[in-house]
């Protein structure tokens, strides 16, 4: 009798799974129906030609393979970011409109109690693309080579930055309070392709920006790395330090670069607006984790020098709550030393 009762209780639990299974299965046919021959905008908050983009362009095909939807690329630029962001995030809740975020920058602006017209917490995260580490780096023109050089009295450094609190501008003014740097950041800059420019020319002394997005000028000789930021050294320039392996720091100064090495971890991340249907969204969110895990795309970023790092949109949703929820004293010091640059 036990065992008759132990096998109508496995077809039942069998019963169930298999509803379940087939539930999810529908769905998802559903969802592929949906998107299948529809256009899916794929939302970049800069011009074209620098690291975002060229990320969204490497990773469109793949996505297109997953959704069935034809993906298009629109750039969006200015306001440091926000402008292309707040679009997508204003876009139809429908799983047809998507956004490469620089989420350092985002952060910041929260915390600074800024009015950016959106709520990080509101967000649909769909993954991260890469954990890259950010470089401050010097112009060949220039007279620094190390940090040391940057650090003694001297002349104004002239930095170049995508605009006020961008994501590049957040973190250079952090590195100057924190070490206690002369710099002038110059923000007539649409994107990391004319930062570039500026210090290749000698416009400016110095900028700062991702690793992949500098590697050429480094090889080339046109810029010099000073110190970086990451969850590691960079294995191609391992001689150069992390900003909080600097000697003598203080306190204060090390939590600053602290916070600037937890923002290159999840800097480039993809989201959708809030208010997606959850069978569309968990749609969205696996044709984005099947693109990314491509390995044709993985061989051609690491061809690029831009590796494909990705990590679940559960790991970016808790990172922003990490960051979000840090202690107020932490707070109040980044506050401080973006609202002293900002002038």
């Amino acid at each position: 009798m036990r065992a008759s009762k132990n096998v109508l209780v496995w077809i039942i639990a069998l019963g169930i799974v298999g509803c379940l299974v087939s539930f999810s299965s529908e769905a998802q046919s559903a969802e592929a129906a949906f998107f299948k021959g529809k256009v899916l905008t794929f939302i970049v908050p800069y011009s074209p030609g620098g690291g975002y983009d060229a990320y969204v362009r490497m990773i469109s095909p793949y996505l297109e393979k997953h959704t069935g939807s034809t993906v298009v690329v629109k750039n969006v630029p200015g306001g440091g970011t926000l402008t292309g962001t707040l679009q997508m995030y204003r876009s139809r809740p429908d799983g047809l409109t998507l956004s490469i975020v620089q989420l350092s920058a985002l952060i910041a602006r929260t915390l600074l109690g800024d009015n950016l017209g959106f709520e990080l917490n509101k967000f649909n995260w769909l993954a991260r693309v890469a954990s890259e580490n950010r470089l401050v780096v010097a112009a060949a023109k220039s007279e620094y080579r190390t940090i040391a050089d940057m650090m003694k009295p001297s002349k104004q450094i002239k930095f170049s930055a995508a605009g006020v609190l961008s994501s590049d501008f957040n973190h250079i003014a952090l590195v100057a309070e924190a070490l206690n740097l002369n710099v002038r950041l110059i923000t007539a800059f649409e994107g990391s392709n004319e930062q570039d420019l500026a210090v290749v020319r000698g416009d400016v002394d110095a900028t700062l920006g991702s690793y992949s997005s500098k590697a050429k000028f480094i090889k080339s000789g046109d810029m010099f790395p000073i110190i970086q930021f990451g969850e590691g050294r960079e294995k191609d320039i391992s001689k150069i330090p992390l900003g909080t392996e600097l000697p003598n720091l203080q306190p204060n100064a090390k939590a600053l670069l602290a916070f600037n090495n937890q923002q290159a971890a999840f800097d480039r991340v993809l989201a959708a607006p809030p208010g997606i249907e959850s069978s569309r969204l968990q749609f969205l969110r696996e044709a984005v984790t099947k693109a990314l895990n491509e390995p044709e795309l993985i061989a051609m970023g690491l061809k690029q020098g831009r590796p494909i790092i990705p990590a679940s949109a559960e790991a970016v949703d808790q990172a922003v709550r990490n960051d979000l929820q840090m202690p107020k004293a932490i707070q109040d010091l980044i506050k401080q030393a973006i609202h002293k640059h900002k002038g």
